[in-house]
């Protein structure tokens, strides 16, 4: 197909309407996982279709370990060329992001368009592996 002024918003709408029904069918595969490795490798692959969809450097999953206070990153995604950082970020004491710590308690998600204007509220941790 040639892109031309008429056809080239079709063919974006087209490729957007793709990107959310993989990401549909990925929400599908989550919720049918039979088991720890395959809700794993079905959890990446949803935050590898938001990252794409949102072109986003990196896409993250925190779990919170209430008993001993810290956040634990058990799943991330990231774009080509982005130096993932999960091994960095497994023991993230809530006290060091009380922002987020609260948004995550009332169920919201992080979405940062540009790092660099919230590194003063991030966790030492993040603030120092997203510098990219």
């Amino acid at each position: 197909m040639i892109l031309t002024a008429e056809t080239e918003p079709e063919a974006r709408l087209k490729h957007q309407l793709d990107e959310l029904e993989r990401m549909l069918h990925q929400l599908t595969v989550l919720d049918r996982a039979d088991g720890p490795e395959e809700l794993n490798r079905a959890i990446d692959e949803l935050l590898c279709c938001m990252g794409d969809y949102t072109h986003a450097d990196r896409a993250y999953l925190f779990a919170f370990l209430e008993k001993n206070g810290i956040y634990r990153n058990t799943n991330e995604w990231c774009a080509e060329g982005v130096m993932p950082q999960i091994d960095n970020l497994q023991a993230v004491p809530y006290t060091e992001m009380p922002a987020w710590h609260a948004s995550f308690l009332s169920g919201q998600l992080i979405i940062i368009p540009d790092v660099s204007a919230v590194r003063a509220i991030m966790p030492e941790a993040l603030s120092e592996c997203c510098k990219k």
